[in-house]
């Protein structure tokens, strides 16, 4: 469980170092917008002028409740238009600014807060609406009470003192509590919290963005990936070299022996030798979902590592349609293994070639068949393969991609071991799920996965420590002398790398293995005849 969550955390870390630079740019690019965008506000000035609220010139507690009551609904009043527009026309049509009304804490003292790009002309318009109200207040309770007047005096209702005790009480019950004053200066601007608010904004929709493209993307790029998504080991990770330190047609293993990535194809060798060492393989096929992954690059590299470890090993070419292997070593394609399978009589050693390499031999594709996947699918191959393990400790099939022809299904087939080259820079999750698809139909054994042009340094952290760990060695190897003074050795640092590596696969391994059993006895299951009713 503990093992689990610190995956998911690592998972998550590496999500946001791929995409550093979107979390770094989007919030300071915001943050920006909101910095400019509060600098170009104007200045705002705010003047507040207060009113008190009564109902009578001797007010009793019924008359205070009354006037809490009323300053809520003056609130409300201050703003309609019959008020302000009077406020208009009293100011000959300068512009009021924001006016806003409030009860604040006591409902008995109404505020009128007015902001204003100048602050004269905040303290008079906070002072004039004031006013306005006021009067405008009174001359509609006068009305009202000249009104109900009238109406008395119709019923022939005659109580003058009353009235006039009303008329008193509707002057007397609104008056200027503080007058507005011209404000000191103006209001803060506030472009640090605008700024900080933009900010945090850029950086939610940075990391929001960030998952989006993670969960989108659709490439083979990362050990971590290629476990989760479909349940097999990486054996190497092969990082994309430049044509100035290997150039085209040459073999890394050869030009650069020393380089880290000749070393990344040891570290390959290693790994594959752990893997088949159990089921004691030693014919294997490299193919790929699709061309262009690089799966002859890692082919004739690792033939050549093995080669170095002292072993005999044999190079086979059979892509029949686009073989290449015979440019690579610079040999002739007069014949090979076309003239093998078709024609019973040919010796096999006649087809066999020495290479440069010590130890390394090819055997070239031969002249193009019309019927290349009749030629592989024959009993001759097998023949081929059978004699070829009497001659060769390893023997290595160089195979056409898995989604072009049936090729290299038929190759996964009869060989111990396939080993599925993915390009992290092209290689689509769908394709690479219908080629595995593809050997799993023909019973092949996947040893594992060889990742590719890969990006190192943006693998790092993500993909779990030990890929970490793996890619720190892999950029700060270097050889250096054994403790005795002779020869080239490793560092503790290289072998601490390995041994993860080989726990790493011995756990997939063992996971891989639980779940293809299960995934027989849903087979047996599903296959067994139902019972007559």
């Amino acid at each position: 469980m503990e093992e689990t969550e610190g995956l998911d955390l690592r998972r998550y870390v590496g999500v946001l170092i791929r995409y550093w630079w979107l979390i770094l740019l989007l919030p300071v690019v915001s943050g920006t917008y909101g910095y400019w965008s509060a600098s170009q506000q104007p200045e705002v000035y705010r003047a507040s002028a207060r009113i008190l609220v009564q109902q009578s010139v001797a007010p009793s507690l019924g008359d205070l409740a009354l006037s809490s009551a009323l300053g809520s609904a003056y609130a409300e009043l201050i703003r309609t238009r019959p008020v302000l527009s009077r406020v208009e026309e009293q100011l000959d049509g300068l512009a009021l600014g924001s006016v806003v009304a409030t009860t604040g804490g006591s409902s008995q003292i109404l505020t009128i807060r007015v902001d204003h790009s100048s602050p004269d002309s905040a303290a008079l318009v906070a002072n004039t609406v004031a006013e306005v109200f006021i009067l405008h207040t009174q001359e509609q309770r006068l009305a009202q009470i000249a009104r109900l007047q009238s109406i008395a005096a119709a019923q022939g209702v005659t109580n003058t003192g009353e009235f006039t005790a009303a008329q008193l009480s509707a002057l007397d019950s609104l008056s200027i509590l503080e007058p507005a004053l011209v404000p000191a200066g103006p209001l803060s601007n506030n472009r640090a919290r605008n700024t900080l608010g933009f900010f945090m904004l850029g950086f939610g929709a940075a990391l929001l963005l960030a998952f989006l493209l993670e969960h989108f993307r659709n490439r083979v790029d990362s050990p971590d990936l290629v476990e989760r998504l479909f349940g097999l080991t990486t054996l190497g990770m092969i990082a994309q070299w430049s044509r100035k330190e290997v150039g085209p047609g040459e073999l890394v293993m050869s030009a650069r022996p020393r380089s880290h990535y000749a070393e990344a194809f040891r570290h390959l060798r290693a790994n594959i030798q752990f893997v088949a060492g159990p089921r004691q393989a030693n014919t294997f096929v490299v193919t790929s979902a699709g061309p262009l992954d690089g799966k002859t690059t890692v082919m004739t590299n690792l033939s050549v590592a093995i080669a170095q470890e002292g072993k005999r090993v044999i190079a086979i070419d059979c892509d029949l349609r686009r073989p290449f292997l015979h440019r690579t070593f610079r040999l002739p394609n007069n014949a090979g293994v076309s003239n093998f399978l078709s024609d019973p009589t040919t010796d096999l050693n006649s087809i066999i070639q020495p290479t440069s390499v010590a130890g390394l031999y090819l055997i070239p594709s031969g002249p193009r068949p019309p019927n290349p996947a009749e030629l592989l699918a024959s009993p001759r191959m097998r023949v081929l393969l059978n004699q070829l393990q009497q001659e060769a400790d390893v023997v290595i099939v160089d195979s056409p991609p898995l989604l072009a022809v049936v090729d290299a299904a038929i190759l996964g087939a009869i060989v111990d071991g396939t080993i599925v080259v993915a390009n992290t820079q092209a290689t689509r999750q769908e394709s690479f799920r219908t080629a595995l698809q593809n050997l799993e139909k023909a019973s092949a054994y996947i040893l594992g996965v060889v990742l590719q042009k890969v990006k190192l340094r943006r693998l790092g952290y993500g993909s779990g420590y030990g890929y970490s760990y793996y890619s720190y060695y892999y950029y700060n190897y270097e050889y250096g002398v054994d403790r005795d003074g002779s020869g080239v050795g490793p560092t503790p640092l290289h072998v601490a790398a390995l041994r993860w590596l080989r726990k790493n696969i011995r756990r997939n391994r063992s996971s891989r293995r639980r779940s293809l059993a299960r995934r027989d006895r849903e087979r047996l299951y599903t296959s067994a005849p139902k019972d007559e009713e």
